[in-house]
């Protein structure tokens, strides 16, 4: 093992099992603005939650619009098993007012009825279908 890679592996090995005062005095040594580096850090930080929630959110969106996409279409096959189960959210949903027939829902009611629901469930309850 090269010497560089020793020292790099203490160092790392230093800053995992450190005291965090330790770590922030021999930061302190290197940087020289310390608080300029942790306001930078926690910026960075706030970033880096933003995007994994944006991410998240996305993820979420994709599962919603894939779960209604297959109710629409079993809606127009009149598959039974989807069917039925879409006809148990509408009834629980106290909220959702059926003004049409039933086989004209469109893809935004579908996702009106769906979207508090736990979509992964649903999911792999159409899966089984």
């Amino acid at each position: 093992m090269k010497i560089k890679n020793i020292i790099n592996e203490g160092i790392k090995n230093f800053a995992l099992e450190a005291d965090d005062q330790a770590v922030k005095e021999a930061l302190g040594e290197l940087l020289p603005d310390m608080k300029a580096y942790e306001q930078k850090t926690e910026k960075f930080k706030k970033e880096l939650n933003f995007l994994m929630m944006a991410q998240d959110n996305q993820k979420k969106t994709d599962i919603l619009m894939e779960v209604a996409k297959r109710f629409e279409e079993a809606l127009l096959k009149g598959t039974e098993k989807p069917v039925a189960m879409l006809k148990q959210l509408i009834a629980s949903n106290q909220g959702f007012a059926l003004n049409k027939s039933f086989e004209n829902l469109t893809k935004e009611e579908i996702v009106e009825i769906i979207k508090d629901k736990n979509l992964v469930e649903l999911l792999n309850k159409l899966d089984e279908e």
